[in-house]
């Protein structure tokens, strides 16, 4: 069962009022970030090749800057943190993005939220998966408050939710058959997964599920040759590669035509209902009440 339950709470407010100064210095520490990051590697360089030209018997001029100008040229780059954390720390609206929202949904459901552009559908689905942060409330999840969990139970529960994206988030390069693999990247080595050596059972298992969305014949095609529709579909079996108990899906059929949206949804009822899994879509299309077993509109940030 997954629960997501705010009460009157904001939930996946995010702040107003973003000026562009406020993101002017964003970019600033970055770059002098960046800076800090150079002068401290010349430094040390400077400091290598001195020591190499004087154990040679030379007499080094490796050191273009003294100590003390590398320590004025770094006292900027290391304080600017701080600086931007004062600016960031500055009292700014809250705009509650979605606001007093209550959902159950049953385990093994197939459930729709339904709305107009800006209405917050989305950030309610990505409220759920924590890839917006909630200002209040809780998402349950297996029993489990997936707001609350420190960051490596977080990771850990992330590996049983699916998620389905509108702009697919393939790596086009990759082939078919290694973008649905990357579905099992949480629970192999990295060092296997650099290598592409996942084990059989999960290359024959992306091999089933490209046969489930009809795309065994491009197993071995890049992921960029492929149409709209059947890079979803890639997304998808990707998706169900991480054989959740929670799929996820954000505008599935937003970036595809007609006819693919009802291949698409047909899919999701078809093969979430054989494995039992707990499935949110999130979609303008008020055609999906035919395959789904039960919709909540959502307008203002309101259910």
């Amino acid at each position: 069962m997954a629960v997501a339950n705010t009460g009157q709470s904001p939930v996946g407010g995010h702040r107003a009022g973003e000026s562009g100064l406020n993101r002017l210095w964003c970019w600033l520490v970055d770059a002098l970030a960046v800076v800090a990051g150079v002068l401290i590697v010349a430094m040390m360089a400077t400091i290598f090749l001195d020591v190499v030209l004087r154990n040679l018997g030379f007499q080094s001029s490796a050191h273009f800057f003294s100590f003390t100008e590398y320590a004025l040229l770094l006292i900027p780059c290391m304080g600017a943190p701080w600086l931007v954390r004062k600016i960031e720390g500055r009292p700014r609206q809250i705009v509650h993005a979605v606001d007093g929202i209550d959902i159950e949904i049953a385990k093994g459901e197939t459930f729709s939220l339904v709305g107009e552009s800006g209405c917050g559908k989305s950030t309610i689905g990505k409220t759920v998966l924590k890839l917006v942060e909630p200002t209040a409330g809780a998402v349950i999840f297996e029993s489990q408050d997936l707001v609350a969990l420190p960051r490596r139970a977080l990771r850990l529960a992330r590996r049983q939710i699916g998620m389905v994206f509108q702009e697919y988030n393939l790596v086009e390069r990759l082939t078919v058959m290694e973008n649905v693999l990357s579905g099992r990247l949480g629970y192999v080595p990295p060092w296997k997964a650099w290598l592409r050596r996942f084990p059989p059972e999960d290359v024959r298992e992306a091999f089933a599920l490209l046969d489930t969305v009809g795309l065994a014949a491009h197993a071995h095609a890049r992921a960029d040759a492929l149409s709209g529709g059947q890079r979803q579909r890639v997304g998808i079996a990707r998706a169900l590669m991480q054989r959740p108990r929670l799929l996820l899906a954000d505008e599935p059929t937003g970036e595809v035509d007609t006819a693919s949206a009802r291949v698409i949804y047909d899919l999701f009822h078809q093969v979430c209902h054989a494995q039992g899994i707990t499935t949110v879509i999130v979609s303008h299309d008020q055609g999906i009440s035919k395959h789904v077993d039960r919709v909540v509109a959502v307008r203002d940030g309101k259910l």
